[in-house]
C-alpha cells in the first residue's frame, strides 16, 4: 500500500509532532510500504542557536501579511516577505528521508508561490521530485494570487502539485482565517489547474465539493486524497456537503480517482485529540465496491506519481 500525502515535523499551529519512528512502526503495522513525505504546512524548527519558524502570516489594512521569525537568546526577529521561505527546513526533511530504513519513502518539497524565486523553484524541478506540496492557508495565499505564468514550469515537467482544499460555509469577512478558508476552495485550485495543464493530487476528499469532484472524475490531470477522514467529518463548517464524510466521497467520487492517504500527523479524530487514528483503511474499505481497495490504496497512486 501507498500513502500518497504525509508529513514530518513540528507545526507551530498543530499540537502533535510528526515523528519518522512513530510513523514508520505504524505504517509498518498496517503494511504501507511506500509514501510521499513533506514537511508539515507551518514549520517551527531549530536552526543551530536560533528557534525558526519559516513562515507565518498576520493580518492587517486587508492584507495578509508574511513573514520568517526566529528567536535567539530571547531575541525576536522578523523577516517581511522571506525569499524561499521554506528552503532550510526542505533540505532538513529531505535528509531525514533519504536516511530512513523500513520503507520507501519519496521526498516532496513545500513551495511558497509568490515568495519562491524563479531560481529556486527551477532549482527544486530538476531534482525530479515525485511531486511539491502547496498549503495555500498556511502560506496566506489563494490561486487567485498566483500569476498564471507561475504555473508553466509545472506543467512542462508533468511534475503534480499535492495542495491543501478548504471550504467555509457561511464565510466571516470579519474573520482572516475563515476567509482564507475560503480562498483555498477546491474548485478554484481545480479550475486554476486546468486552465493551466498542472497535474495535482487534490487533498481532503475536495471538501465534498460537487463540482470539483465531477471535474476530477473526468480529467486526467487529477487524483483525489481522502485523508485525514475522522477529523474532516468532525469539522462540518468546512465541507461543503452534509451528512457522513467518507459515505459522501465514495458516493460521488470514481474509484479510479482517489487513493489512500494518513495526512500524518494530522489523522487525528478530532481537533483537540492527541491520539492518532490508524483505522481509515478499514473504514475505507467498507464504503468501497467489492475488488476496489486495491486500486484506492496502491494501484490509483502508483500510475499518477509514476512510482
Amino acid at each position: 500500500m501507498i500513502d500518497a500525502h504525509s508529513h514530518l515535523g513540528t507545526d507551530a499551529f498543530h499540537h502533535i509532532e510528526g515523528e519518522l519512528d512513530t510513523y514508520i512502526a505504524n505504517c509498518r503495522r498496517l503494511g504501507i510500504t511506500d509514501a510521499n513525505i513533506m514537511p508539515v504546512a507551518c514549520p517551527e524548527y531549530r536552526s543551530g542557536t536560533k528557534t525558526v519558524r519559516s513562515l507565518e502570516w498576520s493580518y492587517e489594512k486587508d492584507d495578509y501579511i508574511k513573514s520568517r521569525i526566529t528567536e535567539e537568546d530571547g531575541v525576536r526577529t522578523t523577516v517581511l516577505d522571506p525569499e524561499n521561505p521554506y528552503r532550510e527546513y526542505n533540505g532538513i526533511v529531505k535528509g531525514i528521508v533519504e536516511s530512513a530504513s523500513g520503507m520507501r519513502l519519496r521526498f516532496v518539497p513545500l513551495i511558497h508561490p509568490t515568495l519562491d524565486t524563479q531560481e529556486h523553484t527551477y532549482s527544486l524541478l530538476s531534482e525530479n521530485p515525485v511531486a511539491v506540496k502547496l498549503h495555500g492557508v498556511a502560506a496566506g495565499i489563494g490561486p487567485d494570487d498566483i500569476d498564471d505564468a507561475y504555473w508553466r514550469p509545472f506543467a512542462q515537467a508533468g511534475i503534480p502539485i499535492i495542495v491543501h482544499t478548504d471550504h467555509w460555509r457561511g464565510r466571516q469577512e470579519d474573520n482572516p482565517l475563515s476567509v482564507l478558508y475560503g480562498k483555498n476552495d477546491a474548485l478554484g485550485w481545480a479550475r486554476t489547474f486546468m486552465r493551466n495543464g498542472v497535474r495535482a493530487f487534490i487533498t481532503h476528499g475536495a471538501r465534498l465539493c460537487e463540482r470539483t469532484i465531477e471535474l476530477i472524475n473526468g480529467s486526467d490531470l487529477f487524483l483525489l486524497g481522502i485523508a485525514p477522514d475522522l477529523l474532516i467529518g468532525s469539522e462540518t463548517q468546512r465541507l461543503a456537503a452534509r451528512g457522513d464524510y467518507l459515505t459522501q466521497l465514495m458516493a460521488s467520487a470514481d474509484t479510479a480517482k482517489l487513493a489512500f492517504d494518513l495526512d500524518y500527523p494530522w489523522n487525528i479524530p478530532t481537533r483537540m485529540s492527541y491520539d492518532f487514528d490508524w483505522g481509515s483503511i478499514g473504514r475505507i474499505g467498507n464504503r468501497l465496491p467489492e475488488g476496489a481497495l486495491e486500486r484506492v490504496t496502491e494501484t490509483n497512486a502508483r500510475r499518477f506519481f509514476r512510482l
